[in-house]
């Protein structure tokens, strides 16, 4: 545990101080940190889930947003200790509630990087690699999140079918199967919102780095230097696009019978135009991922025309031929990131009006980290929905945000409650 707390505090450390003089400094820590000691750390995570767990909250919650190179690494690490929790049994088990205590924290710190990346002054066009990571991280929560839900509402299935006869359809919003499979979905909504903004941002990013094409272009240098992140870039997209249709099948297979508070007939409204949505979020990712599936099989059989041109065009291909991040990415590509975003976005805060918890706050835009966990965060008696019970939040200004989504479930569940 001593390990674990100095190094993970040690890089919260690192991603606080000023960025002058954390540039080789950091990098040097994060290559020891996630690199080389990975292996260690799921050790020490499997001998004391709870403290390491906590460890890593502290130092995702210590980090700053604009640093991505901490947070990126951080939430990366987190889901795979995660997962590996998720197959523990028996003393080794991690509580539910503290593992997606961890996630949220890890997704508000992803939320938080994409929306600074895009507010950037001057969006660098580095800036769109940045949010290709938070995108990426982003999906990789959606896909813990979605082993935690199929195991919750399996779990929750069970349950509601040895009370079938006690409710009469509704949901007890107190049963612990409930609050679990509440809390999964909740996870599921932060993480879709979380990736569509960082994609809005990354499109937005794209369009800085089309100004920025003609310096790039004359910088030879530069450019050649950037291409290999591109790439990778790219690269790891197109998984993440993968991540995304699935993310919209586990929703339309599952969501329909899923066990959720309040009075069946709103509840089933509201699932209905959220389905809708998860149906159209399926085709537009869908159609992103063939668009840059085909761009980058048109970029592979165009590279041999382009690089057997003869020595008479080597002139040009150090001047407006050099590769730069705009070559790239593809255009019809990034057209269609702003649409995809939004839906992701639509999708998140429409699933997240459906399930209230307990374990974190329910604004589902809420970027707020202080405190050592989202549990701690939430606590306080002043921060739970009055009429409902249900919902909790991080302050009264969280609340009052998220009113006109959370009024009509709030009214079902406290008129099934009352009955």
């Amino acid at each position: 545990m001593c390990w674990v707390v100095r190094h993970l505090a040690g890089l919260a450390a690192v991603a606080r101080s000023p960025a002058s003089s954390s540039s080789s400094s950091s990098s040097r820590r994060n290559t020891y940190l996630f690199d080389g000691d990975s292996e260690l750390l799921l050790a020490v995570a499997k001998q004391q889930p709870p403290a390491t767990c906590q460890a890593l909250e502290l130092a995702v919650r210590g980090a700053r947003p604009t640093h991505h190179h901490t947070t990126v690494p951080l939430a990366h690490l987190s889901c795979e200790v995660c997962l590996h929790a998720l197959e523990w049994t028996g003393q080794q088990a991690l509580p539910v509630a503290q593992l997606l205590s961890l996630q949220f924290s890890c997704i508000k710190r992803v939320q938080a990087g994409a929306v600074a990346a895009s507010a950037c002054q001057g969006c660098r066009p580095r800036n769109t690699a940045v949010c290709a990571d938070l995108a990426r991280a982003a999906l990789d929560v959606m896909a813990l999140a979605g082993r935690v839900f199929v195991g919750s509402h399996a779990q929750a299935g069970q349950t509601a079918a040895a009370a079938a006869g006690s409710a009469a359809g509704s949901s007890s919003t107190s049963s612990p199967a409930v609050i679990k499979n509440c809390a999964a979905l909740m996870l599921l909504a932060r993480t879709a919102i979380a990736a569509g903004e960082a994609l809005a941002s990354l499109a937005l990013c794209d369009a800085a780095a089309q100004v920025a094409a003609v310096q790039l272009d004359a910088d030879a240098d530069a450019a050649a230097a950037m291409q290999p992140a591109d790439e990778r870039m790219l690269g790891e997209l197109a998984p993440g696009l993968v991540g995304c249709i699935g993310y919209a099948a586990l929703l339309q297979a599952n969501l329909p019978d899923c066990s959720l508070p309040g009075e069946p007939a709103l509840r089933g409204s509201m699932q209905q135009r959220l389905l809708q949505d998860v149906q159209q979020l399926q085709q537009e990712a869908a159609d992103a991922l063939a668009t840059l599936v085909q761009s980058g099989n048109a970029a592979d059989s165009a590279a041999p025309t382009s690089s057997g041109s003869g020595s008479g065009s080597s002139s040009s291909s150090s001047g407006s031929s050099s590769p730069n991040l705009v070559n790239s990415m593809p255009a019809a590509f990034v057209a269609l990131l702003p649409a995809l975003g939004a839906r992701l976005v639509a999708c998140g805060e429409g699933l997240a009006a459906l399930c209230p918890v307990p374990l974190c706050c329910n604004n589902p835009c809420c970027e707020e980290l202080r405190g050592l966990s989202e549990q701690q965060l939430v606590a306080g008696k002043g921060c739970v929905c009055s009429r409902c019970r249900s919902a909790r939040y991080c302050s009264k200004a969280c609340q009052v945000a998220h009113h006109p989504a959370h009024k009509k479930i709030c009214k079902s569940i406290a008129a099934s409650t009352a009955t």
